[in-house]
């Protein structure tokens, strides 16, 4: 699964390529495979050894080959293969078993050589016909915050793969993104061990939301919420990621701004944010209250006086910053237009994308919006 996007929006090409990946597996192996022009695939003098079927969306591939490795071919008899054509598999051609884990191995160097990826991005997760597919890693764990004084659960999907931070949107709790399916919009990542998803709770019902709290204890809670965050998940996240991870945060409405606090406050330790259909300025929620707290919990405060020889230079050689929102029912766009101006005006480099005015504040958006620029994310790490 990868975006073609901006510089491969070529489905000949993205196909040729694949092709030319199998090609060069093949010779690594001794074996001459080659195309057949009319016929996608990968073909030798003995028949067909790889099939390709792709699926792209938004210039974003989902499905990819299947390569003849050590398949038992006599399940052929029972299909007409594409054009009549016999099918051949690497343990026939070579007479011998082939460990998978070799051929997997060379397919991502090669992959990584034809399409410019890094190692990593050249993972791949296979489905093989003895179902031996690695399923998603689901595990979860709670504990007391000291910082909160109240247990606080969180939910990891994934066995490795660069950390992802994910807060919930509203009142919500740390198993929103799943009830909502935005955990299966981007299993593929996950199970092929690309993303570790992190999911936590958020204290919005007794901070933000809390209409029968004095505005002050909403901002503090915010503050012992980002202390949280500092000083119990990120460390959990560093020992099962390595002790220099720098996740990547993202967050829907509610869950954009404390994304966006998060990475702008500690870009130190974060990579960057994916902020989708958000709004940046809490101050509409504290009835002109303001302190300490409400400056350094409200980025459209501390971020417009920001000019430090440490943030900002920082903050100015980012490299994964996203602001995405639609323009269709409930969605607010010019908040988002607002913080990328903000952001414009310090240098700080980021992307801003408004999709249409069909696209409401809702979750079947979101479930397109995340592994979308999650795939655009995965190409440069």
């Amino acid at each position: 699964m990868i975006s073609l996007s901006p510089d491969r929006e070529d489905v000949h090409k993205y196909v040729r390529d694949l092709e030319e990946v199998l090609i060069r597996t093949m010779a690594d192996f001794g074996i001459d495979a080659f195309r057949i022009e009319g016929l996608t695939g990968v073909h030798t003098a003995e028949g067909k050894i790889a099939a390709i079927g792709v699926h792209i969306k938004r210039w974003v591939t989902t499905h990819g080959f299947a390569l003849n490795v050590n398949t038992d071919l006599s399940y052929y008899n029972w299909i007409i293969a594409c054009e009549g054509e016999p099918v051949t598999s690497m343990e026939r051609l070579l007479g011998r078993e082939i460990e998978l884990a070799e051929v997997e191995d060379r397919i991502a160097e090669n992959f990584q050589d034809v399409f410019g990826y890094s190692r990593a991005q050249a993972a791949l997760t296979y489905v093989r016909a003895t179902d031996t597919r690695i399923y998603m890693r689901r595990d979860t764990t709670s504990w007391f915050s000291h910082n909160l004084g109240m247990d606080m659960p969180l939910v990891a999907y994934g066995h490795a793969g660069y950390p992802l931070l994910m807060f919930p949107t509203a009142a919500a709790d740390y198993l929103e993104y799943e009830r909502f399916y935005l955990i299966d919009a981007i299993k593929d990542f996950i199970e092929a061990g690309l993303i570790r998803a992190y999911s936590i709770n958020s204290v919005n019902k007794y901070s933000l939301l809390n209409r029968e709290s004095h505005p002050g204890w909403k901002v503090e809670m915010l503050t012992r919420y980002d202390n949280y965050i500092m000083d119990e998940v990120l460390p959990l996240i560093r020992n099962e990621c390595g002790q220099d991870a720098k996740p990547l945060t993202t967050g829907a409405s509610l869950g954009a701004l404390l994304a966006a606090n998060t990475y702008f406050k500690h870009s130190d330790n974060f990579r960057g944010v994916i902020e989708m259909s958000g709004s940046y300025d809490i101050y509409n929620y504290l009835e002109s209250y303001y302190d300490d707290n409400v400056y350094f919990n409200n980025p459209m405060m501390y971020l417009k006086n920001l000019d430090d020889d440490y943030h900002l230079p920082r903050l100015q050689n980012a490299d994964s910053i996203v602001i995405v929102t639609g323009q269709g029912s409930f969605e607010a766009p010019d908040r988002s237009r607002e913080f990328s101006s903000l952001l414009h005006s310090k240098g700080i480099p980021h992307r801003l994308d408004i999709w249409g005015h069909d696209v409401n504040h809702d979750w079947v958006w979101w479930r397109k919006m995340l592994p979308y620029y999650l795939g655009e994310f995965l190409r440069i790490v």
